[in-house]
């Protein structure tokens, strides 16, 4: 079944503590040694190599590296997940990680790190903890898809708000339009009649002008 076949805790490039499965050989600790520099230079908190159907797994925490190496059917998530334990472990016993020595940590520790690769190799509580993590992995989408879906709501609801916004603004343009309209043709309207009382007053001039002359002398 898919396990931790070896683990490791380091100090910058000094091997604190390991763990060899021993259901399993293999020249893990000189190749994880070397691997150990690549990933210190990556400068990432987690990253993995796969060699020769092996994963190697790291993860910078509280000043340590720590690595787990497992076959390929463990996954990548699940090393990480043990990783993670170990740390958070680590780090409740240990703060000082420059002051410490291998074999301080090989006699307060070692057994403890025993227990983690036990515990994580166990197929029951191995598989108790990959259906934790899909159960995590699948909160995690659903968490995303609901925060996707508020911010396209959001986003509608801002369209929206715009929307009606530039619905107000357009009436209110609208409504001034409307008025200095309004107050033209009214205007016209007054002109016209104006215009048409002159022209009135014109005609009737010049009818009664016919009969009594230019100065109405003669009537």
């Amino acid at each position: 079944m898919p396990s931790v076949l070896y683990t490791l805790i380091a100090a910058g490039d000094r091997i604190l503590v390991d763990h060899t499965n021993p259901r399993f050989t293999g020249n893990f600790r000189s190749t994880a040694a070397k691997l150990l520099h690549k990933a210190q230079n990556t400068g990432k908190e987690d990253t993995s190599f796969n060699l020769q159907g092996h994963v190697f797994s790291f993860r910078c925490a509280c000043d340590a590296w720590f690595c787990a190496v497992s076959d390929e059917g463990y996954g990548k998530q699940m090393p990480f997940v043990f990783l993670k334990d170990v740390a958070d472990t680590f780090a409740k016993q240990f703060t000082d990680v420059g002051s410490l020595t291998d074999s301080l940590v090989k006699a307060q520790f070692g057994e403890k790190l025993v227990a983690k690769v036990d515990q994580y190799s166990s197929a029951d509580d191995s598989d108790k903890v990959a259906t934790a993590q899909n159960n995590l992995d699948d909160l995690r989408v659903i968490i995303s898809d609901n925060v996707n879906l508020a911010v396209e709501r959001n986003m509608d609801l801002n369209d929206i708000a715009d929307s009606a916004s530039s619905l107000r603004d357009n009436s209110g343009k609208f409504a001034r339009s409307s008025r200095r309209l309004k107050n033209t043709l009214c205007w016209a309207d007054a002109k016209l009649k104006l215009i048409g009382v002159l022209v009135g007053l014109l005609i009737l001039y010049s009818f009664v002008a016919s009969f009594c002359g230019l100065n109405l002398r003669y009537c």
